[in-house]
C-alpha cells in the first residue's frame, strides 16, 4: 500500500486514536505483543510459547515482516502517546482455501494477532481495534482494489464476543481438546471457559 496513506479513527471521547502503525514505533508495538499477547493468548499458552525464546523471536520476526504491509493498526493513548493495543493485519490473496470460494472473493484482510496491554483491558480497546480494521478494509476496498472480506481466528470467549458484537459470521469451530501438540491437548493447558476456537469472517460492504 502507498506509504503516504493516512488513516485515523478516534474513540468517542477522543482519548484513544486508532492509526496505522508507524514503522518508527515498531518497538512499542512489539512490547504490547510481548506483554499482552504471548503470555496470555490461549494458543500461545497451550504451546508454552514464552518458555521458548527462539520461538518468540521467530514470531516477532513474522510480525515485523507483516507490519511492513502497512495495514496493522495500533491504539494510541493520546494522554501520554503510549501504544496500548495492536491489531496485526495481513492481506491474503486467493490460494485455493475454501473461505475465498465461500465468499467469492480473491483478496481478504486477516487479523493475525489482536493484543491489548493488561493494564488497559476491559476498556473496549480490542473491539475498537477490530472496528477500525473494518473501516480500513472498507477504505482499501474502495480506493485500492483492496480486500472484500476480513477474517479472524477467535481463540477466547473475549474475542468471540468482539466478533459477535461486530457481526462476524462464524465459519468453523474447533474444540481445544481436538488440538494436540507434543501429545498434550490444548484443552489441558488453557482455562476451561475458553475451550472453543472459531474461524470468523465479515464481508466488506463498499456502500
Amino acid at each position: 500500500m502507498n506509504a503516504d496513506y493516512q488513516f485515523k479513527c478516534n474513540s468517542h471521547d477522543g482519548a484513544i486514536s486508532y492509526i496505522i502503525l508507524p514503522i518508527k514505533r515498531l518497538h512499542d508495538a512489539l512490547r504490547v505483543l510481548n506483554n499482552g499477547f504471548y503470555p496470555h493468548e490461549n494458543c500461545c499458552a497451550a504451546l508454552e510459547l514464552t518458555k521458548n525464546s527462539k520461538a518468540v523471536d521467530e514470531l516477532n520476526h513474522l510480525v515485523i515482516e507483516t507490519i511492513k504491509d502497512g495495514i496493522s493498526i495500533v491504539a494510541l493513548d493520546n494522554a501520554n502517546d503510549e501504544i496500548i493495543g495492536i491489531s496485526v493485519n495481513k492481506i491474503q490473496c486467493d490460494c485455493g482455501v475454501d473461505v475465498f470460494e465461500q465468499y467469492n472473493v480473491d483478496k481478504l484482510m486477516e487479523i493475525m494477532f489482536l493484543a491489548v496491554l493488561p493494564k488497559c483491558r476491559n476498556s473496549n480497546i480490542g473491539t475498537e481495534l477490530v472496528r477500525a480494521d473494518l473501516i480500513l478494509a472498507k477504505e482499501l476496498s474502495k480506493s485500492f482494489n483492496g480486500p472484500k472480506l476480513v477474517t479472524a481466528l477467535w481463540t477466547s470467549n473475549y474475542t468471540s464476543k468482539i466478533g459477535e458484537k461486530l457481526d462476524f459470521e462464524v465459519l468453523a469451530t474447533r474444540h481445544a481438546s481436538n488440538i494436540i501438540y507434543n501429545g498434550i491437548k490444548f484443552s489441558d493447558k488453557i482455562d476451561a471457559e475458553h475451550q472453543t476456537i472459531k474461524l470468523a469472517g465479515k464481508r466488506i460492504n463498499e456502500n
